[in-house]
């Protein structure tokens, strides 16, 4: 696990560690809050007719094409969750798959009609200084997201694209939030420890 700070943001990234395992050892993360999905496995989620009925809406983005006037084009479609009391109840890929899915979490509805979807993007993490020349690109979309997420202004961000990020402004929810993945990464390794030599490069440290 790294951890960080980005102004008042305090973050987290784990490859032993998973949305998943974040939910089950946090769940206060997200419940009783209102989740903003904006990617499931780098797509869109496809909202059912119960998901609807239960209070689940799209916040979609419409621009005018002038030349196609009567045809609006969707730029964004994210989903938003109702006030959250069973967190299974949010729509994720399975822990250490291909996953990108991407969490916003807010404390009351949010009025946000687009917002750039940055988990899709190759190698997309939180990290700390600038390493070199070769990073410069790299740390320049991360300023986008910091940007973003200043301006969003959600309780919580949760990530997922092969690595757990985690971010919040609310010292208590980061402890909590810090612990719950040194748990996790502590049975990881008792995991790997009881592995044969020959399974040993399963093990994600």
């Amino acid at each position: 696990m790294i951890l960080g700070k980005n102004g008042k943001w305090m973050w987290l990234t784990s490859k032993a560690a998973c949305m998943g395992d974040l939910i089950e050892k946090c769940p206060q993360s997200i419940v009783d809050k209102f989740v903003l999905v904006t990617s499931l496995d780098s797509g869109l989620v496809i909202l059912n007719e119960q998901q609807l009925n239960d209070g689940w809406k799209y916040l979609v983005k419409e621009s005018h094409n002038p030349d196609f006037k009567d045809q609006p084009q969707r730029e964004g479609v994210f989903s938003l969750s109702p006030r959250v009391s069973n967190p299974a109840d949010i729509p994720r890929d399975i822990c250490h798959g291909n996953m990108y899915d991407e969490w916003y979490v807010f404390n009351s509805p949010p009025q946000i009609e687009s917002a750039e979807v940055f988990i899709n993007w190759g190698g997309f993490g939180f990290s700390i200084g600038h390493i070199g020349l070769n990073e410069l690109e790299k740390h320049s979309f991360e300023d986008r997201f910091w940007n973003q997420l200043s301006v969003i202004n959600p309780h919580a961000y949760i990530a997922d694209n092969g690595t757990l990020l985690f971010s919040t402004a609310d010292g208590n929810l980061y402890e909590q939030a810090v612990m719950a993945i040194q748990d996790v990464e502590r049975e990881v390794l008792t995991a790997c420890d009881a592995k044969s030599p020959t399974d040993i490069n399963d093990c994600t440290t």
